[in-house]
């Protein structure tokens, strides 16, 4: 007779386990939704910890049956486990302070994933649709602050997790979404992050989608350059002028200009900009005309280029690169002075002087633009060596030390 209780007594162990184990997911299915029905507002978990403990509980033994290749492990139990595994920690990841809030979204993601592989007759796909909903927005506003805060990498890989759950939801069900806005963001993520191929295929994506904006052909325009690709560049290009008109593309059309060389051209469209209404109260962009002027070898640039940075801060005094340029125009007009009086012969000393002369006046010039740079931009290394050789050239080596010092301290802090 003791040899025939043995089977039994494994049965009842069987049965008991089993049991326990479908009495988890229950007990985590009845708190999770006294959690949503009555606690979630008024900002108590006290329910969807009791829903978490058993549902770990819950998912730690399937996963052992899973493991253990347990052929009485019933896929109705496995896809209602997953589903409210997924749904518990779905809650969890919204809540900041809680303490299994990291990594939630992960675990709500998979669990619903596991979920709609286990759930054969689609008891729960509709519930699962709606988790894997929620999660998707999840990782789009955790993306969202990522971009915020300049975490661009991060934000990138939260975008393309929701533009993944975005697919995984319209493959199991009748919709068709397309996310846009997730798409653009991670253009604008994978752009500021230099992730360029990344950048060029959500911005590629965009235009095939239409998005009714002209930064796409222009950021496009832009990213096919630096990745030398000239003809897409162009092509590009010509396709927003179609769409929006020329005059939202000459800043880009005038840099395409000047790569080629073609400087008559470049100029007599910047002439045509700055006369443009678009562009004649655009600080940003009075000050790329100026920039683009400096760089050419044409009559009076220096003048043009001034002329701009000037107007560019009448529009926006603080405006850093339109201070820093101007500085640096005369900071290298008088540098160029100094070269041209040392290259010349001992019985000089008059033109000699006179460059001398000069190259102190632009010094001068250069050094209250450098002082405006650095209050605006107080850690800006560029600006310390300027100030430091300026404040050396004029003579007061107690100021050019000052800044020696600031300039190392902030490296030293950089490394």
């Amino acid at each position: 007779m003791k040899y025939n209780i043995f089977p039994v007594l494994f049965c009842l162990l069987f049965s008991a386990a089993s049991f326990a184990q479908s009495a988890d997911v229950n007990t985590a299915s009845t708190n999770y939704t006294t959690y949503m029905s009555l606690e979630k507002h008024i900002k108590k978990t006290e329910s969807l910890d009791k829903a978490k403990e058993a549902i770990d509980d819950a998912i730690e033994t399937i996963k052992e049956k899973q493991a253990a290749g347990d052929t009485k492990l019933k896929a109705k139990l496995v896809a209602k486990g997953f589903h409210y595994y997924g749904a518990i920690y779905a809650e969890i990841a919204v809540i900041e302070n809680h303490a299994a809030n990291e990594g939630a979204a992960d675990i709500a993601l998979e669990a619903v994933k596991a979920s709609m592989e286990a759930d054969e007759k689609d008891t729960y796909k509709d519930q699962n649709l709606k988790v894997l909903d929620f999660v998707r927005a999840l990782y789009y506003n955790g993306g969202i602050s990522a971009f915020q805060a300049k975490e661009y990498d991060k934000g990138l890989e939260s975008f393309k997790t929701s533009l993944k759950i975005t697919e995984l939801i319209n493959g199991v069900s009748d919709q068709a979404v397309v996310d846009t806005s997730a798409i653009v963001m991670s253009a604008y993520c994978a752009q500021n992050a230099q992730q360029y191929d990344d950048a060029i295929q959500y911005y590629e994506k965009a235009v095939e989608l239409d998005y009714d904006d002209e930064n796409m052909y222009l950021s496009l325009n832009q990213l096919y350059n630096v990745k030398e690709e000239g003809e897409k560049a162009k092509a590009i290009l010509e396709a927003g002028k179609k769409r929006y008109g020329p005059e939202k593309f000459m800043i880009a059309e005038i840099n395409s200009l000047l790569k080629e060389d073609k400087n008559d051209e470049a100029v007599a469209l910047m002439q045509e900009a700055v006369s443009n209404d678009a562009y004649s109260k655009n600080a940003s962009l009075l000050f790329a005309l100026g920039a683009a002027y400096e760089n050419l070898e044409v009559e009076n640039n220096k003048e043009k280029a001034l002329e701009y940075y000037m107007k560019a801060l009448d529009l926006e005094p603080d405006l850093f690169d339109a201070i820093y340029n101007t500085g640096a125009l005369y900071y290298n007009m008088a540098v160029a002075n100094i070269t041209a009086a040392n290259e010349l012969p001992l019985n000089k000393q008059k033109e000699y002087d006179g460059l001398k002369k000069e190259a102190e006046v632009n010094f001068n010039k250069a050094l209250p633009y450098f002082d405006k740079a650095l209050e605006v931009k107080s850690d800006d290394l560029n600006t310390l060596i300027a100030l430091k050789e300026i404040h050396a050239q004029l003579g007061d080596m107690t100021k050019s030390k000052e800044y020696k010092e600031r300039y190392e301290a902030l490296q030293d802090g950089n490394e």
